[in-house]
Formats: C-alpha cells, sequence, structure tokens
C-alpha cells in the first residue's frame, strides 16, 4: 500500500507531515493466512493429543481459523481457542527495543487426524 506525505503549515511554521493512504486496504474477505506453527516444546508436546499451535494474525478469529486451517490442511477442528502473545523488551546493541507480540492458536482435532507441516 502506498503511501503520500503533504506538508503542512500552520500560521508559517511547518507541521509533521500527514500520511494519507492512496489506495484503501482490501476489505475483510476472510482471506488471511496463517503465519506460521509455533514450535515450542509446550507445542510438540500437544500434537501427541492432537492439539496443533498457530501463530495468526491479531485480526483474526475462531471461525476464520476455522475456515483456513479447513482450506489448507484439509481437516476438520473441533475446538479452536485463542491466546495472546505479549510483548518482550530487549536490550540489543545498546539500545531498546520490543519483540514479538501476536496471537496464537490452538487448534482441536479428531483423534483420527493430523496436520504435517513439513
Amino acid at each position: 500500500m502506498a503511501r503520500t506525505a503533504k506538508k503542512e503549515e500552520v500560521k508559517g511554521i511547518a507541521v509533521k507531515a500527514r500520511v494519507q493512504p492512496v489506495a484503501k486496504q482490501a476489505k475483510n474477505t476472510g482471506a488471511y493466512t496463517l503465519v506460521r506453527p509455533h514450535i515450542t516444546e509446550k507445542a510438540s508436546f500437544l500434537t501427541s493429543s492432537n492439539v496443533y499451535t498457530l501463530v495468526v494474525p491479531v485480526e483474526m478469529n475462531k471461525k476464520e481459523i476455522s475456515k483456513v486451517v479447513e482450506k489448507l490442511y484439509k481437516v476438520k477442528s473441533v475446538k479452536i481457542t485463542t491466546a495472546p502473545i505479549k510483548k518482550k523488551n530487549i536490550f540489543n546493541r545498546g539500545k531498546w527495543g520490543t519483540k514479538g507480540g501476536g496471537k496464537k492458536a490452538y487448534v482441536f482435532l479428531k483423534k483420527g487426524d493430523s496436520i504435517d507441516f513439513a
């Protein structure tokens, strides 16, 4: 999405440039994609009981997650729970910053179903 900046002057004083979107973002069509599998020790332990952990966009709700999982992996989810991923403060190369943040989804599947991430 391209953006243009315009400078404004108020009483002869330059003000910060205002950023205006040139093209509108596509409407919420449910065409989201899952970001990636969330690989941790806990997540790998849960796969033995047919629970898969995925990192998803923050805007996505449980119904949309269920539709995308069904389209991508051809499995029907029994239940989906979501949890926030907290941001972490880091100190790197002499500067403070933040790392991470987002949303993860736990996808529960039937006993015979499985998802292969490879």
